[in-house]
């Protein structure tokens, strides 16, 4: 057998690495491929100058690339619902009112009370009554305080008290009469301590649960009841709800009631404060 001129078989693989796969050409030719050393050409000619070495690759510039996330699983096909403060953070003005209207709330829309500072405003103003909570027999759950509120926290706060009402009700035995929120707004600093930031109050951002009482009479208080398995099974589910939770034992401020807010915060590890 007579094998090809070297400038023959040069030639013929230049022209093969332009028609086939790397992976199908003969070892050399794809280690000259990748390191860019120069082919024979037909003729004896000069060979082509050799490609610019690559710069270290401390040298090449890295490049982020940001690939989005595929969307949800359709609750139907088995995905989960999203997490309702997914869904508070991102629904303002009238699409949040709407959302509200949705669960059978009580509410009227009002103005941010006049007598606090221009930073003391709420962006999407209520006064809730009462919630429509889910059961057999469609009573309404009366807000004594009728706190004016973000529409944001009274989303998230309807849905909080809808999942934790059937084991409040089948604690105590008696359907849910009313529960204590506090005004909800309140243009004032965090914890009213001089010179401390902006409470989440001021915006209509948080709520201060301090009783619970039920058609027979009976009560939970959040002040002298953290051990209560009702009450700490309600105030874990809070943290499903709300970005801060803090009760009794946090930090001294919150001994007498349940503080729960809708404060955005990063999304991750620092997402929630719930104590």
């Amino acid at each position: 057998m007579v094998w090809p001129r070297r400038s023959v078989l040069g030639a013929w693989l230049v022209r093969s690495a332009a028609v086939m796969p790397l992976t199908l050409l003969p070892v050399a030719v794809q280690a000259q491929a990748l390191v860019g050393a120069p082919l024979p050409v037909p003729g004896g000619g000069a060979s082509p100058p050799p490609m610019a070495s690559a710069p270290p690759s401390s040298e090449i510039p890295s490049v982020e690339v940001l690939v989005p996330l595929p969307p949800r699983r359709p609750e139907s096909l088995g995905g989960s619902k999203p997490s309702p403060s997914e869904s508070v953070s991102t629904t303002t003005g009238e699409a949040c009112l709407a959302a509200l209207r949705e669960t059978r709330a009580q509410f009227e829309t009002v103005e941010t009370p006049k007598n606090g500072s221009a930073a003391c405003r709420i962006e999407t103003p209520v006064r809730l009554t009462a919630l429509a909570l889910a059961d057999a027999t469609g009573r309404v759950l009366p807000l004594a305080d009728k706190p004016i509120v973000d529409c944001r926290l009274a989303l998230a706060f309807d849905a909080w008290m809808t999942e934790i009402a059937p084991n409040l009700v089948a604690s105590r035995g008696a359907s849910l009469s009313s529960v204590t929120t506090g005004p909800g707004w309140e243009c004032r600093t965090r914890n009213r301590q001089p010179g401390a930031p902006l409470s989440n109050h001021a915006n209509g951002l948080a709520l201060d649960v301090n009783t619970f009482s039920f058609a027979n009479k009976a009560r939970l208080s959040v002040s002298g009841n953290a051990g209560d398995p009702t009450f700490r099974s309600l105030r874990a589910a809070a943290c499903s709800h709300f970005t801060t939770v803090l009760g009794p034992g946090s930090d001294g401020f919150h001994e007498s009631h349940l503080h729960v807010d809708v404060l955005s915060r990063h999304p991750g590890r620092f997402g929630r404060f719930c104590h």
